[in-house]
C-alpha cells in the first residue's frame, strides 16, 4: 500500500522538528558549568589530517568512498598546488576558486581551514544578534551566549551531542559540539534547537574549529542557504521547495518522467538535503566539497545540487529497483550515497551547469 503524501512528508521531515524549542519569555537560563572550559575564540586548526575526512566504511554505500578518496588526494593537492602558483592564498582570484569547485576538484584542507572563516566574516554584513559586532565570537561572548540558553533547550543539546555522527565525532569533541549548539540557540532564538543543527555543527568541529568559530560558521551558513528554513510552519523551505518545483518544469523529459512516477511530494523527497545540508547522511567528503560551493553561492548551490541529484540518482520507473516495503524516498537516498562513493565530484560539475538556472530563479 502506498504511502500517503502527507505521511511521506512527516516521515522525511519529522526527525528535524518534532523536538524544536524556542526561548519562551522568561523561561529558566542555563549557566554554563565553571569549570566547561571555553576555547580561545576565533581559532581553528591550521592543518586537518586527512583521516578525519575519509568516510566510514562500516556500510555498504561508503567503503569504496574511503578507498576512491585517498588515492584522488595527491591529485587534488598538485592541482591546487598549480592553481595557487606559490602565491598567497589571499591573492589567488575567487573566480578562480569558484571554477575549481564546480568542476569537482576539492579544496585541500589545509586551504579549506583558512578560505572558510574568510568566506563567512565576509559575509558577515550585519552584525549578529544579541548585540555580536564581529562575525567571530571571543571566549567571553561564548560563555554569555550559553548562559542566555534556557533549561529545556540545552537539555535537548544534552541528548543529542552524545549521539552525533557516532564513529566519526570523539567523545573529546562533545563538550566542543555542545558549546557550539548552545550558542548557536541563542544567536537565533526565534529557532532555538532542532534535530539536524547538530550535524551541520558537528562539521565545523569534525575539521577543528573551536566552538566561537563553528558557531559563527554554522550561523552564517544556515544565513546564506537555510533563511527561514528550521523556524515554526518552516516557512523558508516551502518557499524554497515552491520554487524548485517550478524549476523541475525546466529539467530533461526524463528525469520529470521519474519524479511523476514516484507520486512522492518534492517537499519530501527535499528535506534531508534542505534542513540538513546533507551533514551526516553523506560522506563526509562530499559534504564537505557541497559546502565549499554553499559558502560560495548559498541558496542558488543548494537548489543546484538537489536539481543535479534529481537528474543523476532519481531511480527509475523499474520496481526492480526497490525493495520490499522500501520508501522512494529511501532508495534516492541509497542512489545519492552509492553515487557519491564512485563519482564523487559529478554531483558538483553537474550542479555548476545548473547554478544560471537558480541564480535568475532566487532573485
Amino acid at each position: 500500500m502506498p504511502s500517503t503524501p502527507q505521511r511521506l512528508i512527516a516521515s522525511a521531515m519529522g526527525k528535524f522538528f518534532r523536538r524544536r524549542k524556542e526561548f519562551p519569555a522568561g523561561s529558566k537560563q542555563r549557566q554554563p558549568s565553571p569549570d566547561s572550559p571555553i576555547s580561545c575564540g576565533s581559532t581553528c586548526c591550521s592543518e586537518i589530517s586527512e583521516d578525519k575526512l575519509t568516510p566510514l566504511t562500516d556500510s555498504e554505500e561508503e567503503e569504496p568512498t574511503s578507498k576512491s578518496f585517498p588515492s584522488a588526494l595527491p591529485d587534488t593537492h598538485k592541482r591546487w598546488n598549480l592553481a595557487v602558483a606559490g602565491r598567497a592564498l589571499s591573492d589567488m582570484p575567487i573566480e578562480k576558486i569558484q571554477a575549481m569547485v564546480q568542476d569537482g576538484i576539492a579544496i585541500p584542507p589545509k586551504h579549506r581551514a583558512v578560505l572558510w572563516p574568510r568566506w563567512f566574516a565576509a559575509e558577515a554584513t550585519q552584525p549578529l544578534p544579541n548585540s555580536v559586532d564581529s562575525p567571530f565570537l571571543s571566549a567571553a561572548l561564548v560563555q554569555e551566549l550559553q548562559a542566555q540558553v534556557p533549561e529545556d533547550v540545552a537539555h535537548l543539546i544534552d541528548l543529542d551531542v552524545p549521539r552525533t555522527m557516532p564513529g566519526r565525532l570523539r567523545e573529546s569533541e562533545h563538550d566542543v559540539l555542545r558549546r557550539t549548539l548552545c550558542c548557536l540557540a541563542a544567536l537565533q532564538p526565534e529557532v532555538g534547537y532542532c534535530q539536524g543543527l547538530n550535524n551541520i555543527a558537528a562539521v565545523f568541529v569534525l575539521l577543528g574549529f573551536d566552538d566561537a568559530m563553528a558557531a559563527a560558521g554554522s550561523h552564517c551558513l544556515l544565513s546564506k542557504c537555510c533563511p527561514g528554513y528550521h523556524q515554526d510552519g518552516l516557512p523558508g523551505f516551502r518557499r524554497d521547495a515552491a520554487i524548485l518545483q517550478r524549476l523541475t518544469n525546466k529539467l530533461p523529459e526524463e528525469t520529470r518522467c521519474r519524479i511523476e512516477a514516484l507520486g512522492v511530494p518534492l517537499e519530501a523527497l527535499a528535506s534531508q538535503h534542505f534542513l540538513a545540508l546533507s551533514a551526516g547522511d553523506w560522506p563526509l567528503t562530499a559534504t564537505l566539497q557541497l559546502w565549499d560551493l554553499l559558502f560560495l553561492e548559498g541558496r542558488p548551490a543548494l537548489m543546484a545540487s538537489f536539481l543535479a541529484m534529481l537528474q543523476l540518482y532519481l531511480p527509475p520507473v523499474s520496481a526492480d529497483c526497490f525493495e520490499e516495503e522500501e520508501e522512494p524516498v529511501e532508495v534516492f537516498r541509497r542512489n545519492i550515497k552509492r553515487g557519491l562513493a564512485r563519482e564523487p565530484g559529478q554531483l558538483l560539475k553537474q550542479t555548476g551547469e545548473l547554478l544560471a538556472l537558480t541564480r535568475s530563479a532566487c532573485s
